[in-house]
């Protein structure tokens, strides 16, 4: 392997007169390790780009999230204090009998005030688990332009037989290529279960765009620990 790297390194120092000049059995010697050198160097890049892509996108919408969450924070926390006097009306089960609850409640909170917080919350609300997802999905588009490429061009390979995870690489790798708009069909066993809801629709349709986001941060984390290689790469094997 070192003299191979040698090759390609005086390969690519070398000039074309240079290489033409050269003995045969050194200029093929040349021409074979420059190649197989080459396709390794930029398989390994083209990974690297790839999680730098994806890592600082995820990273940016979770500061919009925050930025904007903050920005709320007063709207928010008017919805606390309102909640504040429901709930010490609901609780008081010694002075408030059942019956009286939703009167009580009026008299702290006019019900068009409750109802136009209502309103409000929904606006307000985010996912249980406070996920950016809602922000992530606005940059597919941007996914778009390069992952199909991506998943074209990079042989995935896992020594899990039947890798789930595997299975769903070669079914948007076919998807992409008959450039299907239908994904429900599309293998889920690889999805975790944070994101299971996200993608997973009911009547057992799947929402492509998070699919194939859950999909690629998947293929990420997977080369990271080492459950997926690379063929013709160098730092993924």
């Amino acid at each position: 392997p070192n003299r191979v790297k040698l090759l390609a390194r005086q390969a690519r120092q070398k000039s074309n007169w240079d290489i033409k000049r050269a003995d045969p059995s050194q200029r093929w010697a040349l021409l074979a390790c420059f190649p197989h050198e080459s396709l390794r160097d930029l398989t390994d890049q083209a990974i690297e780009i790839q999680m730098q892509l994806i890592g600082r996108i995820f990273r940016r919408t979770e500061r919009k999230r925050d930025t904007e969450f903050a920005a709320q924070g007063q709207t928010i926390n008017e919805k606390v204090l309102l909640l504040k006097k429901i709930g010490l009306v609901i609780l008081d089960e010694n002075d408030v009998p059942n019956s009286e609850v939703r009167p009580r409640i009026y008299q702290h909170v006019p019900r068009e005030q409750l109802a136009q917080a209502v309103t409000e919350c929904e606006t307000l609300a985010r996912p249980a688990d406070f996920n950016a997802l809602y922000y992530t999905v606005r940059s597919y588009p941007y996914f778009r332009q390069f992952t199909p490429g991506f998943l074209a061009v990079i042989h995935f390979r896992s020594d899990q037989k039947g890798d789930p995870l595997l299975e769903a690489i070669k079914f948007a790798r076919r998807a992409n290529a008959e450039d299907r708009a239908d994904w429900d069909d599309a293998p889920a066993d690889f999805v975790p279960g944070p994101w299971m809801k996200q993608v997973s629709l009911k009547a057992g349709k799947i929402n492509r765009r998070l699919y194939e986001l859950c999909l690629l941060e998947c293929i990420i984390n997977a080369l990271k620990s080492g459950r997926l290689w690379v063929e013709h790469s160098r730092d993924y094997v």
